[in-house]
């Protein structure tokens, strides 16, 4: 039976069968299609109008990122006005480092540039000059001076044995960021060298009660927590001593001080790595099994490895945190 659509308020009545239509069929228009085919019609026009706005945008203020930057410098959004594409006056400067305008506080921190970097090999590998040298004559942290030498040594044992070097990432890295060349590098540094390290020690909270006629200082801070004063847990306690010194002694008798000490310490350290060294091997039993040697040594409980779990008293509820007491 062939289904009937009735409509109590119309007189006539429609059959719809399955018969074919003799009437010609147009095809929809384009914009027709496009909304039948669609099942998000309005966000793709929004969408449509974001992206004209924006190759407008490219067209007007943005066009200076389409271009490459210039060698040494970037072209990010904080250094440009958005709306009229202008360089800010600061351009160089803070506003300059800022890939997103609106997170002042993640600014890009520039890179060693290949010349510098060649330099830092040349006086720690073929000058003979420790890392610690470099690090305050270059503005150079320790940590990047070392890695620095040990890339350097791999590209040139890779050069050595006819490796393939491709240097174009590199490039192209060099050409994103900011870059630190070798002649700003002895003027100004390239990142903080000179940082106090955050020891895992003084992870904890220490109350001291201290007399108002004591004198607390930074060497007292340091024995609470087991550790030596901050002077000397700097990278380079050495510039506090040139610094103190640089008004009483002129530059060569600082210079011939400085190499003086600095060559007492290198034998006090050798010294101890000897003693130490020998006192690890009397202690300690080697088994030679053929194949495999086993070295056993004596250990405590408590004072090897690393007890799991074990919460710091500090952060319990209920602990009296505050002494009672000056002794």
């Amino acid at each position: 039976m062939l289904p009937r659509i009735r409509n109590p308020s119309s007189s006539s009545l429609k059959l719809l069968t399955s018969t074919p239509s003799t009437t010609s069929c147009s095809p929809l228009p384009t914009q027709a299609r496009g909304a039948f085919l669609s099942t998000t019609s309005a966000p793709a026009k929004a969408q449509t109008k974001l992206r004209r706005d924006f190759f407008e945008w490219l067209s007007g203020p943005g066009a200076v990122f389409i271009q490459p930057p210039h060698e040494g410098k970037t072209n990010y959004l904080g250094g440009y006005d958005v709306k009229t594409g202008a360089p800010k006056d600061d351009r160089g400067g803070r506003g300059a480092q800022l890939p997103f305008p609106l997170n002042p506080v993640f600014p890009s921190t520039p890179v060693v540039s290949d010349e510098l970097a060649n330099e830092v090999y040349y006086r720690v590998v073929e000058a003979g000059k420790s890392v610690r040298m470099v690090s305050a004559e270059l503005n150079v942290s320790l940590q990047r001076v070392a890695a620095i030498v040990r890339l350097k040594t791999i590209e040139k044992r890779w050069e050595k044995d006819a490796r393939p070097i491709k240097p174009f990432l590199t490039k192209a890295i060099h050409g994103m960021l900011p870059t630190t060349a070798l002649t700003s590098a002895l003027s100004a540094p390239n990142e903080p060298i000179n940082d106090l390290p955050a020891h895992p020690l003084t992870h904890t909270q220490h109350f001291v009660p201290v007399s108002e006629s004591r004198a607390f200082t930074r060497a007292d801070a340091g024995a609470e927590f087991g550790l030596p004063p901050a002077d000397k847990m700097i990278p380079h306690p050495e510039l506090i001593t040139e610094e103190r010194e640089r008004g009483q002694f002129s530059p060569e008798d600082r210079r011939q001080r400085a190499q003086a000490k600095e060559q007492q310490e290198n034998e006090v350290k050798r010294l101890q790595d000897e003693k130490r060294g020998q006192k690890q091997k009397e202690e300690e039993m080697v088994l030679d099994s053929g194949r495999w040697r086993w070295r056993i040594q004596n250990a405590e409980t408590g004072k090897v490895g690393f007890r799991y779990g074990l919460p710091h008293e500090d952060r319990k509820k209920g602990q009296i945190k505050i002494p009672t007491k000056v002794e």
